[in-house]
């Protein structure tokens, strides 16, 4: 059994733009945790991390002033005979959320999840492979999300 290799984390990550997380930085920062794996598109993994962080900000205490999230990047490899190996991500917010992370129905009319509320997870939804979320309890007895999902990427460059 192959098991995850922790790349990076869990690292919090709080850069303030203008009082509120900055999520450009945080997206910057798992790019760079990521890129030396060899893995040759991030973009995707970019996108669903913005989306992830965003929500973190607009919806849990990361997004008040010193808020921020902590950050996990894991790669669990493939065999020897593929390149195929997946990376997971994990953004945990700052908690007091004002509801919990609602992914969208995969099945249901496209057309609602581009609603203004849930616009964001209908991308993770669309570009992971696997997507989800777990409420976690500090010490401070202070629910938190962990909102996490996982990509396929080729290793194969990084491996010659």
């Amino acid at each position: 059994m192959t098991a995850w290799e922790v790349i990076a984390g869990p690292k919090r990550l709080a850069p303030q733009r203008e009082g509120v997380l900055d999520v450009r930085e945080v997206r910057a920062q798992v790019r760079e945790w990521v890129t030396p794996l060899g893995v040759a598109d991030v973009d995707d993994l970019e996108l669903v991390t913005t989306e992830i962080v965003t929500n973190a900000v607009r919806h849990t205490a990361s997004g008040r002033p010193g808020g921020g999230v902590e950050v996990s990047v894991r790669l669990l490899a493939g065999q020897a005979d593929t390149s195929a190996s997946r990376v997971r991500v994990e953004i945990l917010d700052d908690g007091v959320a004002d509801g919990m992370p609602r992914f969208p129905v995969v099945d249901a009319d496209p057309l609602e999840s581009w609603e203004e509320s849930g616009r964001g997870l209908a991308i993770v939804i669309a570009l992971a492979d696997r997507a989800g979320a777990c409420q976690v309890s500090d010490t401070r007895a202070v629910q938190r999300w962990s909102v996490w999902f996982e990509m396929t990427v080729d290793l194969r460059e990084a491996r010659r």
